[in-house]
């Protein structure tokens, strides 16, 4: 992956502040993800349950429409196919 700043845009280090307004306060005990509509069968996860899912972590060039681009952004999380 080459780290080329397109151009108009500027490297940054840290994330800007991607909200406004309240933060939604998490409770994993009470949290539900339903998975429902075209699917052979209509489940319903936990916190636990998809905490336990295999992961897979991506490595990305970010590139934002405001002029902000970060380098080597590391996620993780749970590929739809594993639901």
């Amino acid at each position: 992956m080459t780290n080329k700043l397109p151009p108009g845009q500027f490297e940054t280090e840290k994330w800007p502040v991607l909200h406004q307004g309240d933060v939604y306060e998490f409770n994993e005990k009470t949290w539900r993800f339903k998975l429902f509509g075209e699917v052979a069968e209509e489940k319903t996860f936990t916190y636990s349950d998809v905490m336990d899912l295999p992961k897979t972590t991506s490595t990305i060039n970010m590139h934002c429409v405001t002029t902000w681009s970060k380098f080597g952004t590391a996620f993780e999380g749970i590929a739809l196919r594993e639901l």
